[in-house]
């Protein structure tokens, strides 16, 4: 499949700080206009979802949104969420990454991940050993998976997406070449 542009849907920035850092999470909807209230509203459940997994200084910083076919980010007014977060800040953890991977109707690629978390796979070895949280092994999987099924938000291809059954867990690899110098 071809590339598409990443201006080719609306998208909306949240900006948060979790574990010592400031971090931005992206989804995409449909339309050329302002985001609509339900795609902003099932933006703000998929990110309460992901709260069992944030530290306890998880912070809302901002939000913005760009239309369809621009850059240009503008000021989005966004439902606090309000996370009390989950678990201790720990410094080893802040690399640590929670993804939702999917696919759209159209076959594109299609992920939301949260960084900054205090849960990762040395935490739960037993579960974790594969880097992956399946909905039978996690409940707060179980449930981030159903949150965003058939919601407003749109893949790059503005189809609907289908998250997988699992939540991935990881490192992000920039904190890896990091440590590795």
């Amino acid at each position: 499949m071809a590339p598409l542009p990443e201006d080719n849907t609306g998208r909306m920035y949240w900006h948060y700080h979790a574990n010592g850092n400031d971090h931005t999470v992206t989804a995409r909807y449909s339309g050329t206009e302002t985001p609509p209230g339900t795609a902003v509203e099932d933006f703000a459940a998929i990110i309460d979802g992901f709260s069992w997994a944030m530290p306890n200084d998880w912070a809302f910083i901002s939000a913005e949104y760009s239309v369809q076919g621009s850059n240009v980010r503008l000021p989005l007014d966004f439902p606090l969420v309000e996370v009390s977060g989950a678990q201790d800040t720990l410094a080893a953890a802040a690399p640590a990454y929670v993804s939702i991977p999917g696919r759209s109707a159209g076959g594109r690629r299609w992920r939301i991940t949260m960084l900054g978390t205090t849960y990762n796979p040395f935490l739960v070895p037993s579960t974790t050993a594969d880097y992956r949280l399946t909905t039978a092994e996690n409940s707060n999987v179980a449930a981030l998976v159903v949150l965003c099924s058939g919601t407003a938000l749109r893949a790059i291809d503005e189809l609907a997406f289908f998250p997988h059954s699992y939540a991935n867990l990881g490192f992000h690899r920039h904190w890896q070449d990091a440590v590795r110098g």
